[in-house]
């Protein structure tokens, strides 16, 4: 998987996302959108152990959509699980190319929440190179003092 975030970028992103000087814009911003974009590079379906980040990151009651139909944990497992074998017998490498975070952390706790876009994709075995636009909102929530994901809200219009 390949991630091409550069700190600064991410940087920027959470001063413009909190309307924040440079100076009012805390560690703990960045931290947070670090963790979820650390996060999803370990759950994203598209290398050997997905599964162990996946379930690390999203709380058991996490409430998730992926385009328009309805997940919780274990059904956006299952099509997580169903996508890993699409992109692994259908492309010859896949990544991720996320271009904006917005992070608004929570005031009192490690939660926030967080907004990714990208491109994801890569290139078929002819050589073909298939790409769509990604986007995620995602509620970070801390649970017994752990940051999960505790909604998901994903809309892409790869053709899957």
């Amino acid at each position: 998987m390949r991630f091409f975030v550069a700190p600064l970028a991410l940087a920027a992103a959470c001063i413009s996302a909190a309307g924040a000087s440079p100076a009012a814009m805390t560690a703990r911003d960045v931290d947070l959108g670090t963790w979820l974009l650390d996060s999803v590079s370990t759950f994203f379906p598209n290398h050997v152990g997905w599964e162990t980040g996946y379930d690390a990151a999203f709380a058991p009651t996490v409430k998730a959509t992926f385009n328009q139909p309805a997940y919780n944990f274990f059904t956006l497992k299952q099509l997580y699980t169903s996508i890993n074998s699409q992109i692994t017998t259908g492309f010859t490498s896949f990544g991720v190319n996320i271009t904006s975070v917005v992070v608004v952390p929570n005031a009192h706790d490690l939660g926030g929440l967080v907004t990714l876009t990208g491109v994801e994709g890569g290139p078929l075995p002819n050589g073909t190179v298939l790409t769509a636009p990604d986007s995620v909102f995602a509620v970070v929530s801390e649970i017994f003092g752990r940051r999960y994901i505790t909604e998901w809200r994903e809309t892409t219009d790869f053709p899957l």
